[in-house]
């Protein structure tokens, strides 16, 4: 991916991301290749499924939903979900 093309990402989802968290999932993501929604949640700021299940879950979701509307502006996609195991990854890069 160009350097161009990130910060122009990048740029996008910090002008949409409330708590900061949209920018941290996308870099998960980017540098990190597929991985499994808790370990997302730990890693980029969530709060704790074993102490607020709900709140952590939909907090998540709203960041992913949120993040991916912001890439598919740039031709990409957040993959996932029960179908895929709960195992995240961003497509189309």
């Amino acid at each position: 991916m160009t350097a161009g093309l990130n910060k122009s990402i990048e740029d996008g989802i910090r002008s949409a991301d409330v708590y900061g968290r949209a920018i941290r999932v996308y870099r998960y993501l980017r540098d990190n290749g597929p991985s499994h929604r808790d370990k997302i949640i730990h890693w980029c700021g969530f709060p704790s499924p074993k102490d607020q299940p709900v709140i952590a879950y939909v907090e998540f979701y709203n960041e992913v939903m949120r993040l991916d509307k912001i890439l598919r502006r740039h031709g990409m996609l957040i993959e996932g979900g029960v179908s895929t195991g709960e195992v995240y990854r961003l497509v189309g890069w």
